[in-house]
């Protein structure tokens, strides 16, 4: 999708690794829907079930991204709106912004990232970036590497999550950079190698509400 202006809705395809590099990619446009889709098999290093590079609006619901080496992703200034969605391997990564002066954001609810190296993760790369993802109601679980991720080369990332679960996953919270802000309000942290792991100046902020056990 790379046209100047354009609305794409996408409903009810399955999108399967045949030899392109990703299931759905756009670098320019205005509005992505993507609903009751299934997009799988994108496996290889450096491919993307979903990757939108725009400051576009995106809409992900009811869908299912399988078996893919990144999941969905969103940069350079790209507003994400995610609900009742499913990531099961492959990276579910919302947020990367690696352009000067954007400003990407997620938002998750009812969603599941399950069994990657990382669950829902959030970095900025570039000076002056910013990345915001608010998490609600979802799961991260089964992640090698952490559930909740949020870090800042040289930008700044903001991360909140509530009423979710996050488990069985090497950091269930995982913020680094002294640009970085993570705060986690009510959720049930369990299971996980660490449950909270904060360095390199970032600021974790726990609401005092959280469910934290077994970790």
């Amino acid at each position: 999708i790379a046209t100047a202006g354009v609305k794409v809705v996408l409903r009810g395809l399955s999108i399967t690794g045949q030899g392109g590099s990703h299931g759905i990619r756009m670098t320019s446009g205005t509005k992505l829907s993507v609903e009751n889709c299934l997009i799988a098999d994108f496996a290889a290093s450096g491919q993307y079930g979903l990757r939108v590079s725009a400051p576009a609006q995106v809409r992900i619901t009811d869908s299912l991204f399988r078996d893919n080496f990144n999941g969905a992703w969103v940069d350079s200034g790209a507003t994400a709106s995610v609900s009742d969605s499913r990531f099961f391997g492959g990276i579910a990564a919302f947020g990367d912004s690696d352009i000067t002066g954007t400003t990407s954001t997620a938002y998750i609810d009812r969603s599941v990232a399950s069994g990657a190296f990382n669950g829902f993760s959030a970095t900025a790369n570039s000076s002056g970036s910013s990345v915001r993802m608010y998490i609600t109601d979802s799961v991260a679980t089964r992640n090698g590497g952490f559930g909740i991720g949020a870090a800042a080369g040289s930008g700044s990332t903001e991360v909140s999550i509530s009423n979710s679960l996050v488990s069985d996953s090497g950091q269930g919270f995982y913020a680094v950079g002294s640009g970085t802000r993570l705060v986690a309000s009510g959720n049930t942290v369990t299971r996980n190698d660490t449950a909270f792991y904060q360095a390199s100046a970032a600021v974790l902020e726990s609401a005092g509400n959280n469910m934290v056990s077994d970790n």
